[in-house]
């Protein structure tokens, strides 16, 4: 199967070599204004044949690929929209991650929408913004869809080199946030201190201009916050798997069951949450039971999440020694549900049912 990414690949785009390894050859469009956290080619792994963004149009009508597949988020969208509008007969599939909201903001939600509602095929990354989005889009029966994050990370890095908790040795309670932290403050970290929670930062892009967050923390809780380098995917389970738990994107939702009300931080997938899944590591949220919270429902269905209310009740499930071990187990046996490569041989079967309804084949 040929195929022509557009866009760009985020986090993880590694795992794009996956379906290389299943038989597709693979050329990729990418936006010529990527942001720092933007992943786009020239890439050096697997073979991602770069099409020149002069002349796209008429590159795109030679390769004459079998399928498209527009990506990822909203910086993606006007040319996703672009190739959309000029693309032929050529079938498209639109997957978008983050996010309406922004592109709102940015003037492409007219963009947007013509993506979700003109492309061939759709995929979402939850059904919860599956939902949301077709409250603004004209249902079409027999269009095709499919449920996948955006941005997994590839099979290679769920290893098994798992390492002894510390935990076990100082008999705390050692938690880990990837990334930056998300929904809690300075007086939220002095709680967590006050019941021997510990927080650990792992993150390097975020020094230079989140230094004062960090200095406020380190002074809220000097024994409980600690600031760890960058961890690099291979070793994510050997660091990570050291923790009791790990954090995903804390916070309080306010849509009370009502989907029109949803924020963004109610229908996202954060990235961290595959990292976490791969070192075995139970989730972390703030318990919004009565709101909708994708997060929340997910990480429900495996039954590996820990839904606090306070630093005391979040101590106290910690604590919980059978309750954790529950947890532990249940990411484990569900972890590689977090990986691209097990969603590879659905993805490559959606990609021939739209080809197969556009007729191309």
């Amino acid at each position: 199967m040929k195929i022509l990414l557009v866009g760009e690949l985020s986090y993880n785009p590694e795992r794009i070599h996956v379906l290389e390894k299943n038989g597709c050859e693979l050329y990729g469009l990418w936006v010529n204004n990527p942001y720092s956290y933007t992943s786009v080619g020239p890439f050096p792994f697997g073979h991602v044949k770069t099409v020149p963004y002069e002349n796209r149009h008429t590159a795109i009508q030679q390769i004459n690929p079998d399928i498209i597949y527009a990506q990822l988020n909203s910086i993606a969208v006007p040319l996703a929209h672009e190739v959309l509008r000029n693309k032929g007969a050529i079938p498209m599939i639109w997957h978008c991650k983050e996010e309406p909201y922004d592109c709102m903001k940015r003037g492409y939600w007219d963009q947007l929408i013509d993506l979700y509602s003109c492309s061939e095929g759709k995929i979402y990354i939850n059904p919860e913004i599956k939902a949301w989005y077709e409250i603004f889009i004209e249902r079409d029966p027999t269009g095709l869809s499919l449920i996948m994050d955006g941005d997994m990370p590839p099979k290679a890095y769920f290893t098994d080199r798992f390492s002894p908790k510390i935990s076990t040795a100082d008999g705390a309670f050692h938690t880990v946030t990837p990334g930056r932290v998300v929904g809690i403050n300075q007086d939220e970290m002095r709680q967590l201190a006050a019941n021997n929670i510990h927080v650990h930062l792992y993150t390097h892009s975020i020094f230079n201009r989140k230094n004062d967050f960090i200095e406020y923390m380190q002074k809220a809780a000097p024994s409980h916050f600690h600031l760890h380098n960058q961890c690099h995917a291979s070793n994510w389970v050997e660091e990570f798997s050291r923790y009791d738990a790990g954090w995903l994107h804390s916070f309080r939702s306010e849509n009370e069951g009502d989907l029109m009300r949803a924020a963004w931080n109610d229908l996202n997938m954060p990235a961290r949450m595959n990292t976490l899944a791969a070192a075995g590591l139970p989730m972390i949220q703030y318990d919004n039971t009565g709101h909708i919270v994708a997060t929340q429902e997910h990480i429900k269905k495996i039954n590996g999440g820990i839904f606090y209310k306070d630093a005391n009740d979040l101590r106290m499930q910690l604590a919980d020694r059978q309750l954790m071990k529950v947890l532990s187990n249940n990411i484990l046996e569900n972890r590689f549900r977090f990986c691209f490569d097990e969603y590879v041989p659905e993805l490559i079967a959606f990609f021939n049912q739209v080809i197969a309804k556009s007729g191309k084949r």
